[in-house]
This record gives structure tokens, C-alpha cells and sequence, in this order.
């Protein structure tokens, strides 16, 4: 059953915390993923280690790209001491707020898989600032590491491995709703802004994974609300992450949509999946129905993530 969800932002959040700990649609443990590739952003802590662990679970040789190398040893010992074959994931430093780092990474991905196709990318990886910052090419950080980087990897692996009807898996998230934008050049001084920065970027997440099936019609994307998940996001102290864990579900609940999306048969691809509702469908009046703006938008990400093909020196295994 596909459900229909309001645009109206108050009624769409009381729909993401009502009963949702109770309502969590979990991922079946089949069919399995021998001989895949999955590609993991974000994979050292929150929903992408989840993610991580679903995906070897299920047989995938999984891609571990994240942006610290001290983290990446972290959780490769990790997996190592969970009984997780070391030869079934492989790490690559990437950091979504550099796009030469990106552009290095895309670089060995495609060397390492170049015989090999990369059958599912899940762009999971995502940063909510408590003050303002840019990236090395001096975007606002939020819109420069959820949308920019990402759209910088995945450009880099459609003209090399990945598979041309991979599954793209784009986590969202339905506070994108407070937002009626995204652009390259938001400013913002307070804490509020960088929650704002972050709703921005989760609409332009929206819009880029929409005009990404729209112009690769044999791909299969699917945009994920993984639900409202205790992570590290955001600030907090002890106070505000006891909150979290009594309110919010927990990191293996909250990869469980990414997972449905990456291993299930006969899902509608271009859709929204919600952790609660299943398939959503949107109206008219929701800000990420937005087709022109979209087109626009993926102009404007297209033209700021080239990149020259120069060479570049390899910091993969740095990290392993």
C-alpha cells in the first residue's frame, strides 16, 4: 500500500515520531547479496556502520568510504572482531567536503572495480554543523559535504564502475519539508541556522535523486527517510543524547529502510521509501516535487563538482 504524505511540516513530524519505535519496517534477511558490491558513505558510526554490518551479513562486498583514516582502522578492527571476513570490505578515504578528496577516491574505485561492477552506492553519509563553515572549495559545509560531494562521487562512478542498473540509495529525511530551497550560498550565524543548513540540504538531496532517475531511466534510485535515528548529528551533550535514545530509534533500526532498498525484489524505483509508511507518495505541494527547481539545481551541482582528470596521488591504502 502506498501512503500519502502531507506537506504541511508540523503534520509531517508528527507522522515521523508517532509509534515509530513500534512501526519499523525490518529488512528480511533474504534474498542474499553474494558476489555484489555496495559502496557505504559515512560507514564508521551511526546508521552507516549499521548499514555496513546489514549489507556483510547478507554476503556484499562492501566499500567502506569515509573521510578519517584513524576511524576507518577503527572499524575495520571492529569488523574484524565481529567474525567479518577482512577480504569482503575494502576502506577508501573519502572526504565529501573536498572534492579533490573525492575526485581521488573515484580514482581508485574505479582502478580497484574496474572489472568488477558496483552493483548498490548508498549515499548515507551526512553532517548537521553547529557553526558555520565551509569546505575546501568554500561551499556552506552542509550543502558541500550531504549534496556536493556526494554528487561529485556518484558523477565519478557513473563513467566508471558503477553498474548502469545499480541500485542508488539517497538518504533524505522528511524534515526537508521545512525547507523550500537549497542553494550553494547559504549564510547562517546561530545554531537554528546550521539545523536550517541541514533541512536545505536534505530538500537538494531530494532533488538530485530525482532528476538522477529521471536522466538514467535503467538505474534504480530510491530516496530513504530512515526514520528519526539517535546519532551523533547536531549538538548535544549527556542530557540531549538521553533524550535521543528514549525518543528516537537506534542506528540498526534506522539502516533498516537502506537495507530494504538495497536487497529487495520488485520495489518502485524513483520512489520514497519511509521507515514507517513504506512507499510515500508526495503531493504537489511538497517542496521536493519541484521538477524545475530540481533540473536547475543539478545544473548548478553538475557545473561546481568538475573536477580536472589529472592524476592524483592514491591515499587508499593509508587506510588499511
Amino acid at each position: 500500500m502506498i501512503t500519502r504524505l502531507d506537506a504541511r511540516p508540523i503534520r509531517r513530524m508528527v507522522g515521523c515520531f508517532s509509534g515509530q519505535k513500534n512501526a519499523v519496517r525490518w529488512c528480511p534477511d533474504v534474498p542474499l547479496l553474494e558476489g555484489k558490491t555496495a559502496l557505504v558513505t559515512g560507514p564508521t558510526s551511526g546508521i552507516g556502520r549499521a548499514t555496513v554490518e546489514g549489507l556483510l551479513t547478507r554476503g556484499a562486498h562492501v566499500v567502506l568510504a569515509g573521510r578519517s583514516c584513524k576511524k576507518l582502522r577503527a572499524l575495520i578492527t571492529s569488523l574484524e572482531a565481529e567474525g567479518y571476513d577482512r577480504q569482503r570490505f575494502t576502506p577508501v578515504l573519502c572526504d565529501l567536503g573536498d572534492l579533490d578528496s573525492v575526485a581521488v577516491a573515484v580514482q581508485e574505485i574505479n582502478k580497484i572495480f574496474r572489472r568488477k561492477p558496483l552493483d548498490v552506492l548508498i549515499e548515507n553519509a551526512g553532517i548537521m554543523p553547529t557553526k558555520y563553515a565551509e569546505t575546501r572549495q568554500g561551499h556552506e559545509i552542509s550543502f558541500g559535504t550531504n549534496v556536493l560531494g556526494h554528487f561529485a562521487l556518484r558523477a565519478g562512478l557513473l563513467r566508471g564502475c558503477l553498474s548502469e542498473k545499480a541500485r542508488v540509495i539517497v538518504l533524505t529525511g522528511d524534515i526537508y519539508i521545512f525547507s523550500k530551497t537549497c542553494s550553494t550560498d547559504f549564510r547562517w550565524y546561530t545554531p537554528l541556522g546550521g539545523v536550517s543548513a541541514y533541512n536545505r540540504s536534505k530538500l537538494g538531496n531530494f532533488w538530485v535523486a530525482r532528476e538522477l532517475q529521471r536522466r538514467y531511466p535503467r538505474l534504480n534510485v530510491f530516496v530513504v527517510h530512515p526514520g528519526v535515528v539517535a546519532t551523533n548529528l547536531g549538538a548535544g551533550g549527556a542530557v540531549t543524547q538521553a533524550m535521543k535514545r528514549r525518543l528516537f530509534i537506534d542506528p540498526v533500526a534506522g539502516a533498516q529502510t537502506s537495507l530494504i532498498c538495497a536487497t529487495q525484489p520488485d520495489l518502485a524505483h524513483g520512489s520514497y521509501y519511509h521507515n514507517v509508511f513504506g512507499e510515500a507518495e508526495l503531493t504537489n505541494a511538497d517542496p521536493a516535487m519541484n521538477d524545475w527547481e530540481a533540473r536547475q539545481f543539478w545544473n548548478t551541482c553538475a557545473r561546481l563538482s568538475e573536477r580536472d582528470s589529472a592524476p592524483q596521488i592514491s591515499q587508499l591504502r593509508r587506510a588499511s
